[in-house]
């Protein structure tokens, strides 16, 4: 790979979208309309939404080594109304 396609790249992975998101994210690459959530971030919005029913001013954090799969529950708890 040359140093102008490289370029070409990084430039690409550093411009943001419409959506927010970097041009390279998951949420970028897949069709939102037919995006079924997983069981693993099904659980996660669940443990949410009972910490904010015990603790309204209650926070969380979410790790994973996944960038792509940080997008996707951005993107759902988004939808659900979470921030």
């Amino acid at each position: 790979m040359d140093w102008i396609a490289k370029f070409d790249i990084e430039q690409q992975a550093n411009k943001t979208t419409i959506k927010g998101f970097r041009a390279l994210s998951i949420l970028n690459r897949i069709m939102l309309d037919d995006f079924q959530t997983s069981t693993k971030i099904e659980a996660l919005r669940e443990e949410i939404r009972l910490m904010v029913e015990r603790e309204g001013s209650a926070k969380a954090i979410a790790f994973s080594q996944f960038t792509s799969f940080l997008d996707l529950i951005n993107y759902t708890l988004g939808k659900c109304r979470f921030g």
